[in-house]
């Protein structure tokens, strides 16, 4: 249940915003208007307001590849994905020192213990997880049956699918 709530919380905290200042935000992050307020911006501060709303995008709801692109019309390609990179590592180091700093314990306070065992359940492995697994299977099904000459049946005859391999690239 209370991960019920937490999803409907978050959800409004989403929505709410968009119906009150939708059209702006629709408007601004429109690439032609991005890539406008960025070049008034100029050359010298650009930059930093696109490394800031990549960030942000941990937060807000800000399109990403919008930003990007203006970078690249403001800056070129080169430079443009230079800051983009920058912006996006940046974002992720910064959500990953914050789940490091809070860890499971803010986790289990938001969500509660019993619901937060449910969603690693959930995306975890019992479904998620298992997603990364199944890619991995295609990916190394597609390498044996290249080294059996094509022949596909013979590949997976070799490739164990059992659960005490799984994990250990099969019976390779």
């Amino acid at each position: 249940m209370r991960l019920l709530r937490l999803f409907l919380v978050l959800a409004v905290l989403v929505i709410v915003p968009f119906l009150i200042w939708g059209d702006f935000f629709f408007k601004l992050f429109e690439p032609q208007e991005t890539e406008a307020w960025f070049s008034d911006l100029g050359k010298s501060w650009a930059w930093l307001a696109g490394i800031g709303l990549l960030v942000s995008d941990l937060f807000l709801p800000i399109p990403g590849t919008v930003v990007m692109s203006a970078l690249g019309y403001v800056y070129g390609p080169w430079l443009g994905g230079v800051f983009s990179v920058l912006g996006s590592m940046l974002s992720g180091l910064l959500a990953y020192g914050l789940c490091r700093k809070m860890g499971r314990r803010a986790a289990e306070r938001i969500a509660g213990r019993e619901d937060l065992a449910k969603g690693e359940l959930i995306f975890g492995g019992a479904a998620g997880g298992g997603v990364e697994r199944r890619i991995a299977r295609v990916i190394a099904r597609q390498g044996d049956t290249e080294e059996h000459g094509g022949d596909a049946q013979k590949a997976a005859c070799e490739f164990d699918e059992s659960p005490a391999q799984e994990g250990h690239g099969g019976g390779r």
